[in-house]
């Protein structure tokens, strides 16, 4: 289980003695990441999504990659707001965004 916190963002992982141990999540690629998130979903494939104050973060643990989605000011299409505020995903490739500027819809392979 994933946590996000001002301070950064926390694995949880159950112990055999039934506690948990928490890990602080420090992606070496992005500092900025752990430092500004505001919510982190794991959607259907396992990837986690990092919403941030700079934008979306998805990264792939299966490929050590990471992906970033920011808004674009001059642009009539994309995110309208790098503050993200909550994910949901809805099956079939679609993903609602809020943010700070009100509700995005993201489509597609990512």
């Amino acid at each position: 289980m994933w946590f996000s916190t001002q301070a950064g963002i926390l694995k949880s992982n159950a112990l055999s003695n039934g506690k948990n141990q928490f890990t602080t999540f420090k992606p070496e690629w992005n500092s900025n990441i752990y430092r500004f998130t505001k919510t982190i979903h794991t959607d259907a494939l396992g990837r986690l999504w990092i919403g941030t104050n700079g934008g979306i973060y998805i990264w792939d643990s299966a490929t050590n990659k990471l992906m970033n989605f920011s808004a674009s000011f001059q642009s009539q299409t994309g995110l309208k707001s790098n503050y993200i505020r909550e994910f949901i995903e809805i099956p079939g490739k679609l993903f609602l965004v809020n943010t700070a500027s009100g509700l995005h819809r993201l489509t597609g392979d990512f």
